[in-house]
Parts: C-alpha cells; structure tokens; sequence
C-alpha cells in the first residue's frame, strides 16, 4: 500500500520533464513542485514510474494524464520515456485509456520540425488527446496570460494535433480580463468547435490550496456557464469547485517528479 492512496484510483497525473518553460503564468499551478523537477531531459526514474503505474492499474486506474510543473513539450525525451513504459503496459494486456498530454500549446505552434519527430512517434506509442490550455480565443489576450511576446495561431496548433491523428482539447482557465462571461465562453467554444477542436474543458482559475481564486468570475457567472455547458451533449464539461465532491467515488493521484505521489489533487480527467 502507498501511502495515502486506498481504494480505486479513476486515472493518475504523472509530472514529466524539468522545470522549464516557455511562458509564465502569473498564477503557475507548477511552481511550487519545481524544486523537485529534474535539471536534465531525460532524468526519469522508470522503476518508479513503472511501480506506480502497477499499483494505480491494480485498483482500476484506466487513464494516464502527462502534465509538468514546467511546460512538457520542452521534455520530449522524458515525455517520450513515459509513454515507452505505458506502451509496454499496453503490450503486456494492460491498456490505458485515454493518455493526455497537457501543454500551453507555444512549441506546437511555433515549432514544425519538433511537431513532425515527436508528434506521430508520441501518437504512435499510444497518446490519444492534448489539452492546450488556453485563457481566450484571442492570441493576443492569451499571450498577455502567458506572459509571453507572442501566442502561436490557435488554427496551426490545432491542425498540428490534428494531422497526427491526435483528439484536441480545449482547456479553458475562467479568468477575469480574459474568458470570464457566459458569452466569450460560448464564442470561445464555438470558434474553437469550428476549428476542430473535439471537447472543451474548463474551469474557474483555482489558488495553489486548489480552491477557487478571487480572479476568477463570479459564482453567477460561473452557474450560467456551467448550464450552456450542458447543453452541448457532452462536448463541454465545466470543473466547478465542488465537482470532487459530488463524485467522491472517483479519484485521481499525483506522480511527483521526486517519487512522490499524493492524491492531493484528486479530480475528474
């Protein structure tokens, strides 16, 4: 038994990669998990990962999200390590299902030759989906979040993901000044649907204790959103602050890039 982790496990987030990336998120989810990050790609402990990954898989775990406490794609030989080792679970009758990869979306777009050696080999050993994480459809509002010069267009990064055989997510921080009204919300989701975009996850802008921040909008604001969402036939999903709550029976750990794994941040994929 690993400590703090009882009962079934509904999907595991794993940390890969150093602590670099490409922009820089006034309100990084990652930042305090980076003294922990290797200073090397490819610094993986795979022993770890793959003991991890037996006993998420012994209590019914059928998911795997990639993520970083910096940005992933600048990774791509741990990343590419990770997914070797859930491919070989695979080859050995044991299948998760779907793999995520989350990133910001900046070396997509900007980076052909990273997206044509990485991308078809990454789809190849067994990644089904990318969540870009977005703040708005507008580049430039985005690249004010990201704190970055520029943001890459929205249309290359998603006809990259796309090309490879890759589903697209669109996961969307509900923030104040950017996506923070029911109806850039849905304009938001509607350009991004027409775009080939498949699904669009969102949530309000959550503070480092994982509740929400004062920057996000409003609870009335965040309802009506939540009720268009349920209109799109699943195609849009709203994480509220108390949806851990109401599906308590699915639960979701964390592998830290120092060994440690925590269901701290338990919710739904």
């Amino acid at each position: 038994m690993m400590p703090g982790c009882s009962g079934d496990i509904d999907g595991i987030s794993i940390l890969v990669g150093t602590a670099r990336c490409n922009a820089n998120c006034r309100e990084c989810a990652g930042r305090q998990h980076r003294k922990s990050a290797p200073q090397k790609d490819g610094e993986l402990d795979i022993a770890r990962l793959t003991q991890v990954l037996r006993f998420c898989h012994a209590r019914n775990c059928h998911y795997v999200t990639l993520t970083g406490c910096g940005e992933p794609t600048l990774s791509p030989v741990s990343l590419t390590m990770v997914l070797e080792t859930i491919r070989q679970f695979t080859l050995d009758g044991i299948k998760f299902d779907p793999v995520n990869l989350y990133t910001n979306g900046i070396r997509i777009g900007t980076d052909a030759e990273f997206c044509d050696k990485f991308l078809p080999q990454w789809h190849w050993l067994g990644l089904t989906s990318v969540y870009v994480s977005t703040y708005s459809d507008n580049p430039s509002l985005n690249a004010d979040a990201f704190r970055v010069n520029a943001y890459p267009s929205f249309g290359i990064i998603f006809t990259r993901l796309k090309d490879y055989g890759l589903k697209v997510r669109a996961s969307v921080i509900l923030k104040n000044g950017y996506t923070d009204t029911p109806e850039k919300f849905q304009a938001l989701s509607e350009r991004f649907f027409r775009m080939g975009v498949d699904n669009v996850t969102a949530w309000p802008l959550k503070d480092e204790d994982d509740s929400i921040s004062p920057l996000a909008p409003s609870p009335s604001v965040l309802t009506v959103i939540n009720e268009y969402a349920k209109t799109s036939n699943g195609r849009i999903r709203v994480l509220l602050g108390d949806s851990r709550t109401k599906e308590s029976l699915a639960r979701k750990i964390a592998l830290f890039q120092n060994g440690e794994i925590s269901d701290v941040w338990c919710a739904r994929k």
